[in-house]
């Protein structure tokens, strides 16, 4: 059977009628009986008789129309399901925000104010491949990215409090610091792992006296004075109320963020997840 003879067999079985079936088809009459008479030959079963002026279907005919119909009418319905679906993903991004969230959703703001039309999706989660545009902290022993990437590094400051004995300094050089109480980012961050090799790195463990999965909470700590922590020079935003950023003078600090678009799905030169990507790689370059 093919799929132009089940679409001529449900047009006639539902009109009952040949001349009829065949105008709404938009083919010859003789055309839309040979087609018929061919697939009761090839079923080798008769699926209308003659009923007057008509035709009905026999009970091989009624058994066949009720098998095709919906499935029939799912196929008919594929091509606008398949544009509708075409046409989300035109204008859906998802996104995956490991590092510079705050950043990010300001770029997204931005995009969003000349592309209304534009939907995202943001998670939080290193376990996923659900995603089209990942933002996170650079690390050499990852394994290979997913597509398409750059790669930007970002000074670490030192945040302080604005009145305290580290303002009128120019930079600090980290090892002083032993004996301060940090104010850092949730353990389980990646960003937090990168501050205590820092300090790794310059002799000690960071004493730290608060965390926190919320960077606005590390300002506000800081800010009022509890302690010091580590601060991206951009990303976290560069004036902050009641704190100071002083660039780290010895060891070098800075963390690398790659941007990655996932090349496990394509995309077709419309599609707002390539604008955006050129978007969002394009502000954090201008951004260091």
């Amino acid at each position: 059977m093919e799929l132009t003879q089940i679409k001529y067999f449900k047009t006639t079985a539902e009109l009952q009628h040949i001349t009829k079936a065949a105008e709404i088809l938009h083919i010859a009459q003789p055309a839309l009986t040979k087609s018929i008479h061919k697939l009761e030959h090839e079923l080798g079963v008769p699926l209308f008789a003659p009923k007057g002026r008509n035709i009905a279907l026999t009970e091989y005919g009624k058994y066949l129309y009720e098998r095709i119909i919906e499935p029939l009418n799912v196929f008919e319905t594929l091509p606008s399901e398949i544009k509708m679906l075409a046409d989300q993903n035109r204008s859906a991004v998802r996104l995956n925000v490991l590092a510079a969230s705050t950043f990010v959703t300001q770029c997204i703001i931005e995009y969003q104010r000349k592309n209304p039309n534009v939907s995202f999706s943001v998670v939080q989660n290193e376990k996923t491949d659900l995603w089209d545009v990942s933002i996170g902290n650079y690390n050499k022993n990852d394994e290979k990215t997913h597509g398409s990437s750059i790669t930007v590094t970002e000074r670490i400051m030192l945040a302080v409090p604005e009145n305290s004995k580290w303002t009128d300094k120019k930079g600090v050089i980290l090892s002083e610091l032993g004996s301060e109480g940090f104010i850092s980012l949730a353990g389980t961050r990646r960003f937090r792992m990168l501050c205590d090799d820092f300090c790794r790195k310059a002799g000690f463990v960071p004493n730290v006296i608060f965390e926190s999965d919320n960077y606005a909470a590390v300002q506000n700590f800081i800010a009022s004075g509890n302690g010091i922590g580590f601060w991206p020079e951009h990303t976290w935003g560069t004036t902050v109320n009641g704190v100071k950023l002083l660039p780290v003078i010895s060891p070098e600090c800075s963390r690398e963020i790659i941007i990655v678009k996932n090349s496990d799905r394509l995309y077709d030169e419309q599609s707002a997840v390539n604008d955006f990507y050129d978007f969002l790689t394009a502000r954090f370059i201008s951004m260091v």
